[in-house]
């Protein structure tokens, strides 16, 4: 119903600017308030079995992240080795994979700024489990964990 009176105020605007009306009725009416829907999360059975089809998948650490963090998609493919601590079970979310039409690129989170998130016990064997992370390689810390490379 919002946008329906928003194409309709600017169909209106388009009028006044063309003198076809003299005023623009659609400014006396208030727009209609938008609303709020709540969110649908997945139950246990349901994660259990998205988890179990993944499994083996390049989706599985995403996934588990995902569940487990309740991170955004583009924070997850934004992670660094370099801001995982395994040894205590921290992960920092510092930067955010975007696509654009240019191609990908990182950006700040959505939030503006960088949070630490607690890894579950899950999460932290699971990507322990990727053998991807060699913690003596320097170069190896700062590549993305999921593979992308984007601009910064």
């Amino acid at each position: 119903m919002i946008q329906h009176h928003r194409v309709l105020r600017e169909a209106l605007q388009h009028a006044v600017r063309w003198q076809l009306v003299v005023r623009n009725p659609a400014d006396a009416v208030e727009p209609p308030k938008s609303e709020r829907r709540g969110m649908s999360l997945p139950g246990a059975s349901e994660i259990q079995h998205l988890l179990q089809v993944a499994q083996g998948t390049r989706f599985h650490l995403p996934i588990v992240l995902a569940v487990s963090t309740g991170m955004r998609r583009g924070e997850i493919f934004g992670l660094r080795w370099e801001d995982i601590d395994l040894e205590e079970g921290l992960m920092a979310v510092r930067r955010s994979l975007e696509q654009t039409r240019a191609g990908l690129r990182f950006k700040e989170p959505k939030s503006g700024r960088a949070r630490t998130v607690v890894l579950s016990g899950m999460a932290v064997s699971e990507t322990c489990l990727q053998n991807v992370c060699n913690l003596g390689s320097s170069d190896r810390r700062a590549r993305p964990i999921m593979g992308f490379e984007g601009r910064n």
